[in-house]
């Protein structure tokens, strides 16, 4: 079984990479999914290809999860037996936590794709925010995507390269847009592995639901918030919503919003916010605010 983890901090572009792999793939695929949120939304978006997705609860699969992930991976094994087993584990996820998991389950052959946004990665890196998380992430990659070169200021992405260069000198790197690349994920290693422990990634995280369709005029407003730090320092938002217009799929990472509609029905109509000093009060209020004149 070919396995690969796919890694990369919030907003960096996981999904995207793994939808753009399933479009092509020949293989039947299995992907787990470990989101941050107790309503997950990557595994949803997931469903929409044609392999079989497994969500794991919220947390972090290098810790809490560690367990919970070690089970599922012997689930898979016996019950699925796919010909490619890909995990998408949470962008606070340590990448050596995923890989002891993987090894205790006698998996010892596989390929690390770690996504890489260069606004993003330039600012942790300089202002040493999450320190050897962040390198751990890069270290253990085999295969790096620059991604975002669409909208990343060249001298970013030229930094960036410099840096991952530096850090992780086996690896093969990439710049691409919407985490595309054509390049068949082929490189499967038994290499000898060496635990690492982190401390925790203190960030908060909310979900929001609604009951019936949202103003898309309210939404839009609601990202806009967001965006100029309304409701706190929020990293990542990501959500499947019910609007008057129809239902739209919205992310927010690095101070970009996307919205685009969603080609299916869902399960709950959510938004999860990631970050720092969230204003949950004020996030509530806004959809009970008067002037919330097109109501929900």
């Amino acid at each position: 079984m070919k396995t690969t983890v796919v890694t990369g901090m919030l907003g960096a572009g996981k999904t995207s990479f793994i939808q753009h792999y399933l479009r092509n793939a020949k293989e039947r695929v299995v992907v787990l999914v470990n989101d941050f949120g107790k309503a997950g939304v990557d595994g949803e978006i997931l469903s929409q290809g044609s392999a079989d997705v497994i969500e794991l609860p919220s947390g972090c699969v290098c810790c809490t999860l560690r367990f919970d992930l070690m089970g599922t991976l012997n689930r898979v094994l016996n019950d699925l037996d796919p010909e490619h087993l890909i995990i998408e584990p949470s962008g606070v996820a340590s990448p050596s936590g995923v890989i002891g998991a993987l090894r205790e389950t006698g998996i010892t052959r596989y390929a690390i794709v770690t996504i890489v946004d260069p606004v993003d990665f330039l600012d942790f890196y300089d202002s040493e925010m999450w320190g050897r998380f962040l390198e751990d992430q890069i270290e253990r990659a085999d295969i790096l995507l620059i991604n975002k070169t669409d909208i990343a200021p060249e001298a970013s992405v030229s930094r960036t390269r410099l840096i991952l260069e530096r850090l992780n000198q086996e690896a093969v790197i990439f710049e691409t847009t919407y985490s595309r690349i054509e390049y068949p994920i082929t490189i499967q290693k038994t290499a000898s592995f060496h635990h690492r422990v982190h401390p925790q990634i203190p960030l908060e995280t909310y979900t929001l639901t609604f009951e019936d369709p949202l103003s898309y005029r309210r939404l839009i407003e609601f990202l806009d918030e967001i965006s100029g730090g309304r409701f706190g320092f929020i990293i990542r938002a990501k959500g499947l919503v019910k609007t008057d217009r129809g239902i739209y799929r919205i992310d927010y990472a690095s101070g970009q919003i996307n919205i685009e509609t969603f080609p299916s029905p869902i399960s709950e109509a959510r938004t999860v916010m990631i970050g720092n000093g969230l204003q949950i009060s004020e996030i509530e209020n806004f959809f009970v605010s008067p002037r919330d004149d097109q109501g929900f």
